[in-house]
């Protein structure tokens, strides 16, 4: 009984810390591909009048994609309450890991018992992924398309045809997820094939012609293929290197800005990896066949579901790569794909390695990987939170200048889906507490008694305002305000990055570079804003700015 409770209790710990995560960093807030992917879609199905005109606008393309599954959320969403929140979005998303981890757990306690199988839950819960974890349409695609395929998988293999029927449910509702949701048709293709399910097979390939027709009628081309065939002429090593670090991502903790750190060790772990993965694929091959049905369902499963995942992480490498390899990596949606192969080989592993010791050395390094991502990715999430939230203030609330460095297309988009928003009350800025207490502040300024001296430095196109220790816990913490009599901007400190061969090493230094091109003319105060949970106080410093 005590063992159960530990066991029980050690696995809680994971989904409890990742829910945690979300609920604490999520935003209602519209940032960089929500305003075409979540906002845009909805106002094209908002507008439209016949019945003609909302499904053209429902299934219509969107980059590469058409994610009809998205707009009904926020028609609903709009339905129910009125107006979008955009927050709600990464808890449905998120939800998606409880079903895939659900689906590779209950594959391999056919076979291992819950203890040995708890490396899994901290493998499959992890923090890395802190981009993806909060973002809107990021969340509910990439996540939700990765649930569908292996579930998709998980019942063709099953004996029972009420269950293979499901998967034509499961794989149309991948596709119309994300765009990646589509490579479960060949893959069903195989797996039929090869189970001799030939009745069943025939039927698969109809529908997915059916499908595909559906999905590419009308498609507009796009420069993907192109792309990736530029980057692989121009730059051959970019797109291998760009695959690795995605199989890499896992080993992503360093807290130092030092290349070596940043690109060779997930580099190299992503070798690994791939070795491990090439590995399991190979065993599992072997065992498709073995007379044992549960060895053999495990083995079948493994075998597609890794191959799901080489597949796709592929494609990624291939179209996302350009002309930086590392984006793969930093760019933290795609880590999840090496997450899930980790807990796929682990399972296979584990119940094929006798070993004594081997699932409490995996525990220990899953676990250890997993509260160093918790130590990470919390202050670089809290980092982003800020940025994001000062970022749009800034645009929004008085616009800023072209040559603004975050001043790019979103915004133009953000404008027009702005005003249509508010005509149909469907979506109201400001959004975040801390949008509604600045322009509150900008109307009418109160301050607190103490006036406060800042450290900095003024160049002929910089001001570099120093700090330490600053609180970097979600929205919570330090924030600088330029006024002028015009115009108020908002600035967020971010931790000083060290070049130090010590991976682990973090600065407990904060600045805030602020430059003279991302301002208009004018004669500035600066502001320092201490805002607790939903709480700011406001103080005059002894700085001012005159921007010329």
């Amino acid at each position: 009984m005590t063992k159960k409770l530990g066991v029980w209790l050690l696995g809680i710990i994971p989904p409890l810390m990742f829910a945690y995560f979300c609920f604490y960093h999520t935003q209602n807030l519209v940032i960089y591909d929500d305003y075409t992917m979540v906002a845009g879609a909805f106002l094209g199905e908002l507008k439209a009048s016949t019945i003609s005109e909302k499904l053209t606008a429902l299934f219509a393309q969107h980059n590469e994609y058409r994610f009809p599954i998205l707009t009904l959320m926020s028609m609903f969403q709009y339905k129910v309450f009125g107006q979008i929140h955009f927050n709600y979005y990464p808890y449905i998303g998120d939800f998606s890991l409880l079903g895939l981890y659900l689906v590779v757990y209950s594959t391999f306690r056919r076979v291992e018992s819950s203890s040995k199988l708890l490396p899994m839950v901290y493998l499959m819960f992890p923090l890395h992924i802190y981009i993806i974890i909060t973002w809107a349409n990021s969340s509910c695609q990439y996540l939700w398309a990765l649930f569908y395929s292996i579930w998709t998988v998980y019942l063709l293999l099953q004996k029972n045809s009420k269950w293979n029927y499901l998967a034509f449910g499961t794989v149309l509702m991948g596709i119309f997820s994300f765009g990646s949701g589509i490579f479960a048709l060949p893959l069903g293709a195989v797996i039929l094939l090869v189970e001799k399910k030939y009745k069943l097979l025939l039927a698969w390939l109809t529908y997915a012609a059916i499908i595909v027709g559906f999905y590419f009628h009308g498609y507009q081309k796009q420069p993907f293929i192109e792309l990736g065939l530029k980057t692989f002429q121009e730059h051959p090593t970019y797109i291998p290197l760009g695959f690795l670090y995605i199989w890499g991502g896992w080993a992503d903790l360093s807290l130092s800005s030092l290349s070596f750190w940043k690109a060779t060790v997930p580099g190299v772990a992503g070798f690994l990896t791939l070795l491990l993965v090439f590995f399991v694929l190979w065993k599992s091959f072997l065992n498709m066949r073995a007379k044992d049905q549960t060895t053999r369902f495990v083995a079948s499963f493994t075998f597609y579901a890794l191959g799901y995942l080489l597949f796709t992480t592929s494609v990624i490498a291939f179209g996302r790569t350009g002309s930086d390899p590392e984006f793969t990596m930093l760019v933290s949606n795609h880590r999840y794909y090496a997450f899930m192969a980790l807990a796929l080989v682990y399972g296979y592993f584990v119940m094929n390695v006798r070993y004594a010791h081997f699932a409490k050395i995996a525990l220990g390094f899953s676990m250890a990987v997993f509260f160093l991502g918790y130590a990470k990715f919390w202050g670089l999430m809290s980092s982003r939170a800020k940025l994001l939230v000062a970022v749009t203030f800034n645009h929004y609330y008085d616009g800023v200048p072209p040559t603004h460095p975050h001043y790019n297309p979103f915004y133009f988009i953000k404008k027009t889906n702005d005003s249509l928003m508010n005509h149909y009350k469907a979506y109201v800025f400001p959004a975040t507490p801390l949008h509604k207490e600045w322009k509150s502040f900008a109307e009418k300024p109160t301050f607190e008694k103490e006036t406060l001296t800042l450290q900095s430095v003024v160049t002929d196109s910089t001001l570099i305002l120093d700090g330490n220790n600053l609180e970097q816990s979600g929205l919570n913490g330090t924030y600088y305000l330029l006024k002028s009599k015009e115009h108020l901007f908002v600035y967020n400190p971010s931790r000083v990055q060290l070049a130090s061969k010590k991976p682990y090493l973090q600065s407990s230094e904060y600045n805030t570079i602020i430059s003279k091109s991302e301002l208009y003319k004018g004669s500035y105060e600066l502001i320092l804003c201490d805002y607790q949970e939903s709480k700011a106080k406001y103080y005059k410093t002894n700085l001012t700015w005159d921007v010329l």
